[in-house]
């Protein structure tokens, strides 16, 4: 029977629906058959193994993350919740990406799947999440796409424009990587983007008018992330204030 995946948004949710995506993936027919490849085709990666890479990471991370959520649990059996953990941080120590997926695949079994299942169900009814629509995400990964355009034509001085585009591609990968990360991953790459901005005021408040444009864009696309993840407050502490007001005026 086919699972349908978790819309909660919190790590055992996000664990659950990997695994059923890694799961019923079925690649493409000309498509090389590698564990690669199966994290890039089943959460739609771009297709370069640096990805893969970064996805089995971020699942090494994610499992650490929702094993520590379930032993927070309150009231509840957490020892049968626990069970497959010792396993899958086996499963997702993967020494050849190139290898066929097919002897890995295995080593995810039902009572895997129906464990991780009842534990994102009372997850969920205990931390309850706000997730970003498919919809807001794409907005945002063309926001990202459009802003690095105008930063490579821009007069910013190389250097600088080199640490911009760097930051960006953070936040990309922080859209890519949402299905294992979170709000979690948008929340860190939001605040460690708004404290280069701090850290970089008086460059910016000396820019000639086009150039602060650009940082005007800049803000604004980190404006989007704080609106559509409600992580306003954690932003707002760290800019000390109105995020909007830490740039003066383009006139």
């Amino acid at each position: 029977m086919k699972k349908e995946l978790h819309t909660y948004n919190n790590p055992v949710s996000r664990l659950y629906n990997l695994i059923i995506q890694l799961k019923s993936y079925r690649p493409l027919k000309n498509e090389q058959r590698t564990i690669a490849n199966w994290f890039i085709g089943s959460l739609h990666y771009d297709a370069d193994p640096i990805y893969a890479h970064l996805a089995i990471a971020d699942a090494v991370k994610l499992v650490e993350a929702a094993e520590k959520v379930i032993k927070n649990l309150d009231d509840v059996n957490k020892e049968q919740y626990l069970e497959p953990f010792q396993h899958l941080r086996r499963l997702f120590r993967i020494k050849d990406i190139d290898s066929p997926p097919g002897n890995w695949l295995e080593k995810i079994n039902d009572n895997i799947i129906l464990r991780l299942e009842l534990a994102s169900n009372i997850v969920s009814l205990k931390e309850e999440l706000h997730d970003v629509s498919q919809e807001d995400l794409d907005k945002l990964l063309i926001d990202v796409q459009d802003l690095e355009e105008k930063i490579i034509k821009s007069t910013i001085n190389l250097d600088l424009k080199s640490q911009i585009i760097e930051r960006l591609e953070t936040i990309r990968l922080a859209i890519i990587g949402y299905s294992i990360n979170g709000i979690e991953g948008l929340r860190k790459a939001a605040e460690l983007n708004l404290g280069f901005i701090i850290l970089n005021l008086d460059k910016i408040r000396s820019s000639n008018k086009s150039d602060s444009k650009i940082w005007d864009w800049f803000l604004k696309l980190l404006t989007s992330i704080e609106k559509i993840t409600k992580i306003g407050t954690s932003l707002q502490t760290l800019a000390g204030g109105d995020i909007n007001n830490l740039l003066p005026p383009i006139t």
